[in-house]
This record gives C-alpha cells, structure tokens and sequence, in this order.
C-alpha cells in the first residue's frame, strides 16, 4: 500500500511538471529565443549601417527601438525612427573657416568631420530655435541646419538581416533554451 501511494505521488509529480512544460516553459523558452534572435540581428543591422554610412554605431542604435517578446505575446519586432541626425553630433566635426579682420565674409573650406563628411559652404554658429550648436549652409531654401540621412540603409539591411537571422540562429537558439529550461526542471526534481 506505502508503495502504492509512492508511485502515484511520482506520477502526480511528473504529470504537473509535464503540465507545467506545455503550459508555461515552451512559451518562455520561445520568448526568450526570439528576443535573442532579434537583439543579435539588431547589433548586425548596425555594424552594416555604420559601415554604410560612417555614423558612430552609438548615434546609430539610439535610433533603433526593439519591441521584445514575451511569453504571451510571442512577436518581437526591430523600428528605426528616420529622423537624420544632425552634422554636429558627427565626430571630429570642425569648422576649417575663419573670419578675417579688415574682410567681410569668412575665408576658409567650411565645416569637415572624420569619414569624410564635407560640408564646403559650412560653418558652426548657435541655433535660434535651440540655442545649441549646429552646421549651418545656405542654399537655395535659405540657411538650413545640415543632416545626415541614415533611414533608407535601414530598409535595404534590416528586413533582409532579420530574415537571415530567423531562419539560420533562431531554431538553434530555440532548440538550446528548451534543454536549458528542461534541465533546470530535472535539477528540480
């Protein structure tokens, strides 16, 4: 009888963890496989977008928003907001112009940053909108503030990065979380 009650507690236990499997583990182990899927396509995205472009990778992952998995929503998804960045926040961004007593106007070849971004009419003055530094040039539109335009990498890299990436990484990635997952449940026990 004592023996009896032994195998049925074993069997109850491993009917509520096997429950407990299908019910909560796969779709955390799916969660998490899929959030490290996308992070790990998102480094690449950016690492293509700064050899692209010679943007800092730091100005270009502020730009990038990842919407992770969770266990009962199991979608991820990678935005890139298109807003260009600004040539001051370029780095080594140096106004080669100066004014000249006694001359009007400036003497000089304008504004240059490292990587080889030129802006030739340039020059560095305060912002009226923001009272902050930036490179302006004056165009046929007037005086503009110069930027850089790094959204249209995003599209031709991204889709085609992610997609790689969820059918080589994320069923390896799937497949060593749920035996990290099983195997914690077997030290469990």
């Amino acid at each position: 009888m004592a023996q009896n009650d032994s195998i049925e507690r074993q069997v109850d236990q491993l009917v509520r963890k096997l429950s407990r499997i299908k019910e909560k583990e796969i779709d955390y182990a799916v969660a998490r496989a899929l959030n490290r899927t996308l992070r790990a396509g998102r480094t690449e995205i950016a690492k293509e977008i700064r050899e692209r472009t010679k943007l800092p990778a730091k100005i270009i992952k502020t730009r990038m928003y990842e919407g992770k998995a969770t266990a009962k929503e199991q979608a991820a998804f990678l935005h890139m907001y298109g807003r260009p960045v600004t040539a001051i926040r370029l780095p080594g961004i140096k106004d080669t112009g100066r004014y000249v007593r006694g001359r009007r106007g400036r003497k000089g070849k304008g504004v240059r940053a490292r990587d080889g971004f030129r802006y030739p009419g340039g020059w560095i003055a305060v912002s009226s909108k923001n009272a902050r530094q930036q490179v302006f040039s004056r165009g046929e539109a007037g005086v503009t503030v110069e930027r850089e335009k790094m959204f249209h990498h995003f599209d031709e890299v991204g889709k085609r990065i992610l997609q790689r990436q969820m059918r080589d990484n994320f069923p390896k990635r799937l497949k060593a979380e749920l035996a990290y997952r099983l195997s914690k449940l077997e030290d469990r026990s």
